[in-house]
C-alpha cells in the first residue's frame, strides 16, 4: 500500500506553519481541480485529519493526518491504488506537488522573513 510521509520544514510560528498548510491544500485542490473530487482538512489544535478523493485517471482516497509542529509539518497516509495503476508512481507524484507547493507558499510566509527553511 503507497504512503505518504513528508517532513515539510518551516521557519514560521505555529499559526503562519498552520496557515501556509491550509493554503497549500487550497491551492492544490484549485491546481488540481479536473483531478479531485471531494476534499477536506478538520483541525483540531495543531493536527488535522484530511482526505482527499481523486477522481482522475482513477479513484484513489487518500486519508491521513497533517501536524504541524514548531520546525516542521508532517504529513501521513496511507492509501488504495487500484489495479490499473500499480506500478505507475502515483505516491511520488502527490508528494512532488505537495512539496512543490509548499516551498512556493512558505517562500511567501512573512513570518520566516520571505524563505523556507
Amino acid at each position: 500500500m503507497p504512503t505518504l510521509d513528508l517532513q515539510l520544514p518551516h521557519r514560521c510560528a505555529m499559526d503562519g506553519a498552520r496557515a501556509c498548510c491550509e493554503k497549500t491544500f487550497d491551492e492544490l485542490r484549485e491546481r488540481y481541480k479536473a483531478y479531485v473530487g471531494r476534499s477536506s482538512v478538520v483541525w483540531n489544535g495543531d493536527v488535522a485529519d484530511f482526505t482527499l478523493l481523486l477522481v482522475a485517471p482513477a479513484r484513489i482516497e487518500i486519508a491521513g493526518k497533517i501536524t504541524v509542529s514548531p520546525e516542521a509539518v508532517t504529513m501521513k497516509s496511507e492509501f488504495e491504488v487500484p489495479l490499473m495503476l500499480r506500478g505507475f508512481p502515483i505516491g511520488a507524484m502527490i508528494a512532488d506537488g505537495i512539496r512543490k507547493a509548499w516551498a512556493e507558499k512558505c517562500k511567501t510566509c512573512p513570518e520566516a522573513g520571505g524563505g523556507a527553511a
